[in-house]
């Protein structure tokens, strides 16, 4: 692709400044069910956006064959669109940071592992999790998948930036039951290396969460000591992320929009955004606008030190761009709550009567982002005199968000990620549970 071709053929239509955004995304699925496979399907999309200032109008059109002379042919179309808008808005287009992140060595092999090896996996995981107890159903849905994702900004400032990754995920969702009862687990494991697959771990643990949850019943409605789960806090944080984002704050819609350099978590919070961390698989070097992404510490030791912002954020506060800028706004990279030092068996040894959340539903419906306020259906297990014990379900925690990230007593030593997101143990003071 001749890019210096296209971006000189826009200078001559009239173009002050253009764009080439090259977006692919790869995937390959294979599913098993009782040893069977559903589904093997395996996609290549390439979307490619052209972005045009004329007349200090942004145009922009969506194309989808790459092929330089195709673009050029529709330059005069995408010029013609600059006559239907009436408003001027300040044009966003990025001449290139001075310097982007280098990636860490990590291993995408996963290429050479023919499919055969892939659906060995699923066979030994579904394996693994049906022999695991005999209330385990023999209905297990496994699943094996890859992305692939690339990335490429080319424009008349001088940007030309191109990323790529590559993942392997593998997932099953089991169920345990009883004649009165069922209860249902899931996970996942992600690497970039195959040989890193340890589905037999998976599994076992897939089958021990499902059958644990068996008898699990509501707990009496009261105050109890809290301990999140990584997972669980995790997805918490991750609903909650939204309120540093600088678009929010721009729009007043978040409860943070004037507390930057101020306290506003307890001491012993530092909460992580940045592109590049090999422990959750991120290897973003830089964000859908060419800036350069980079470790940021969003809050340290309890203080606030600043929003995420795109190009168009940054220009409003007269701040950097932090390279969490979007197609569509602003979004957090790999978004962690910093670890602490306390070991689990510290975190629950001193705690008589308290409740250890694994799962946490209705995370849309069940929060407010801008008070802080969460009323979330929950399961997970009692803890009696500083041991798990008996499940519990259908029980909902309600707290405020802004005060319980005051009131967090103790922080484990291990960060587990999820799916952009991530968390240690964490406990908290009292919350109020709602049940029997």
């Amino acid at each position: 692709m001749n890019f210096n071709k296209i971006l000189n053929k826009s200078k001559e239509v009239g173009f002050s400044d253009f764009e080439i955004h090259i977006q692919t995304a790869g995937s390959l699925e294979a599913s098993l069910f009782l040893g069977e496979i559903q589904q093997n399907v395996q996609s290549d999309i390439t979307s490619i956006t052209l972005r045009g200032v004329y007349n200090e109008k942004l145009v922009l059109m969506k194309i989808e064959r790459l092929d330089e002379d195709y673009i050029i042919s529709c330059l005069p179309e995408l010029k013609e669109m600059a006559n239907y808008i009436t408003t001027k808005e300040p044009v966003f287009l990025f001449e290139g940071s001075k310097s982007y992140p280098e990636i860490p060595e990590h291993i995408e092999n996963i290429d050479d592992f023919e499919m055969d090896k892939k659906i060995e996996l699923l066979k030994k995981l579904e394996e693994t999790i049906v022999s695991y107890d005999n209330r385990i159903a023999k209905e297990v849905n496994c699943a094996y998948q890859e992305s692939i994702e690339g990335l490429t900004i080319v424009n008349t400032k001088g940007l030309n930036v191109s990323r790529n990754s590559k993942g392997a995920f593998i997932y099953a969702q089991a169920l345990a039951k009883t004649k009165t009862e069922a209860q249902s687990s899931f996970d996942f494991q992600m690497v970039t290396d195959f040989n890193e697959f340890d589905v037999v771990k998976l599994g076992k643990k897939i089958a021990n969460d499902a059958v644990s949850m068996l008898g699990a019943q509501p707990l009496p409605s009261k105050k109890y000591d809290v301990v999140f789960d990584e997972s669980a806090f995790s997805s918490l944080l991750g609903a909650f992320s939204g309120m540093f984002s600088a678009d929010a704050a721009m729009k007043k819609l978040s409860p943070i929009k004037d507390k930057l350099n101020e306290k506003i978590f307890g001491d012993n919070v530092t909460i992580v955004d940045t592109g590049i961390n090999k422990d959750a698989l991120s290897f973003v070097t830089f964000d859908s606008e060419g800036v350069s992404t980079r470790y940021k510490e969003v809050v340290k030791n309890g203080v606030f030190k600043t929003f995420l912002h795109n190009l168009q954020t940054a220009s409003v506060f007269n701040a950097e761009p932090t390279g969490n800028g979007t197609k569509n706004g602003v979004s957090t990279l790999c978004f962690y709550l910093e670890k602490g030092n306390d070991k689990f068996e510290d975190i629950i040894k001193d705690i008589t009567d308290g409740v250890y959340v694994t799962d946490l539903m209705g995370l849309h419906a069940g929060l407010n982002t801008q008070s802080g306020d969460f009323n979330l259906q929950s399961s997970g297990y009692h803890i009696v005199n500083g041991e798990i014990k008996e499940p519990f379900n259908l029980v909902v925690i309600s707290g405020n968000f802004m005060e319980m990230m005051n009131e967090i007593t103790h922080i484990g030593d291990k960060v587990k990620y999820r799916f952009g997101t991530g968390s240690p143990v964490i406990r908290v003071k009292p919350l109020m549970v709602s049940g029997k």
